[in-house]
């Protein structure tokens, strides 16, 4: 018997059938739920990641502008004037925390490392003097 509907069935046909459309009700649920979790879980785990490695970024980006930013005052402070490369240099760094903002895709740890690299230098050229 395939029609639950069928007036010649028997009720425990009619039972079989009923529960059997249940049981797949609640498979179909049951794999549709088990989809979401795991899309979730997905979902945070790139989260975590992507939340991770912007803040090491950042962190470095930081470091970078805050050397700069503390060379421009130590500048400042001995009435020097304060060199374009520096105020350059926080620009560039400005739109490295931009791109953090908008995608990660294009920016990478080796460049923001080059970056606090060269704000070290910059800071050691200009500060130590």
């Amino acid at each position: 018997m395939d029609d639950i509907w069928d007036e010649e069935a028997n009720d425990d046909e009619v039972m079989r059938l009923t529960t059997k459309k249940h049981e797949n009700q609640i498979k179909t649920e049951s794999f549709k739920l088990g989809m979401e979790l795991n899309a979730e879980e997905e979902m945070q785990k790139g989260f975590n990641s992507g939340f991770e490695t912007a803040a090491k970024l950042t962190k470095t980006l930081g470091e970078a502008k805050g050397i700069l930013t503390a060379t421009m005052v130590i500048l400042n402070v001995q009435k020097m004037q304060v060199p374009v490369e520096i105020s350059s240099n926080i620009a560039k760094i400005d739109e490295k925390m931009e791109d953090i903002r908008i995608s990660l895709n294009s920016l990478t740890e080796k460049t923001c490392n080059d970056l606090l690299e060269n704000a070290i230098s910059i800071r050691n050229k200009y500060a130590n003097d």
